[in-house]
């Protein structure tokens, strides 16, 4: 997940149940883990906040970043 609006590139990897953040330029910038990430079917960053919204099993879920 990306966008013009925000500063870095999030990455969902379902198999490590994390999400990896890289600089644009591709430098890795953070991991944030959670059980939910493993069964995530979709997910969304507002860095302006500092949260990602994640949807897994049905369900919103919010996870700090």
């Amino acid at each position: 997940f990306t966008s013009i609006d925000i500063d870095n590139v999030y990455i969902l990897d379902r198999g490590n149940s994390r999400i990896v953040s890289l600089a644009k330029s591709g430098s890795f910038q953070n991991q944030y883990s959670a059980d939910i990430l493993k069964k995530a079917d979709d997910f969304e960053i507002d860095e302006k906040n500092q949260k990602a919204l994640v949807l897994s099993g049905g369900k919103i879920w919010e996870i700090k970043l």
